[in-house]
């Protein structure tokens, strides 16, 4: 088989969820959610996590798994969900073989997903000098922040509904040593950064915007209703 790397090749399936409020993340903190994968280093899964900044460990403590959030804007977010091997050693148990990772979570409310960054790190430090491989690109300076250092970037446009969304896989490489192709060191790379950015296509007014606005509209009909 030739080697081949894909993100979000089988696409999205989305399960509405009941509407409400909006809340204070598009993809909120502390829900269980499920991560998957193969031969990372093992192969495990589907397991659930409730995700946040704390490291939670994962297939039988060799891997921990974290979500970072940075806001872009009033209306826009990346989440970003890092994978790291706990003993410092590859992503990968065995570099020739298949490897994939997968997640599912939960959308407050119904966005734009517009955006996808991601990279790989040795102990916390980004692998600089990537290039594009394998059909992926853009390899640059790191969209969330620059002083992550480079990543793998592109933008698109896609709406998706509140509810659960999984990714299956979200990422896969085949054989895993193909991201040598890209700049990347199969052997010591130990971390993996994956970062989605979603908009608010149409935010709501805030409830004395909304005040705001009712007091003008009668004020209009006032004026109106007094000159006729």
């Amino acid at each position: 088989m030739s080697p081949r790397v894909s993100l979000l090749a089988i696409g999205a399936f989305v399960a509405a969820g009941a509407g409400g409020t909006a809340q204070a993340s598009i993809i909120p903190i502390g829900p269980l959610y499920s991560i998957q994968g193969t031969n990372a280093p093992n192969d495990f899964g589907p397991v659930l996590v409730s995700f946040d900044q704390t490291p939670k460990s994962i297939d039988n403590g060799l891997l921990t798994i974290s979500e970072t959030q940075v806001p872009t804007g009033a209306n826009g977010e990346w989440d970003v969900f890092n994978v790291a091997t706990t003993a410092g050693g590859p992503l990968a148990g065995n570099a020739n073989a298949n490897w994939t990772l997968g997640w599912s979570f939960f959308l407050s409310q119904p966005a734009l997903f517009d955006g996808v960054s991601f990279w790989w790190s040795v102990n916390g430090t980004a692998v600089s000098g990537i290039v594009n491989f394998g059909g992926i690109c853009c390899a640059g300076p790191n969209p969330i922040d620059p002083a992550l250092g480079q990543s793998f970037s592109s933008s698109f446009q896609g709406v998706l509904q509140n509810g659960v969304v999984t990714f299956v896989p979200s990422i896969f490489v085949n054989p895993y040593s193909f991201v040598a192709a890209g700049g990347i060191d199969p052997a010591t790379a130990n971390d993996f950064h994956f970062g989605f950015h979603y908009t608010l296509p149409n935010p709501v007014p805030e409830p004395a915007s909304l005040s705001l606005l009712g007091m003008a509209l009668i004020g209009l009909g006032w004026t109106r209703r007094k000159r006729s």
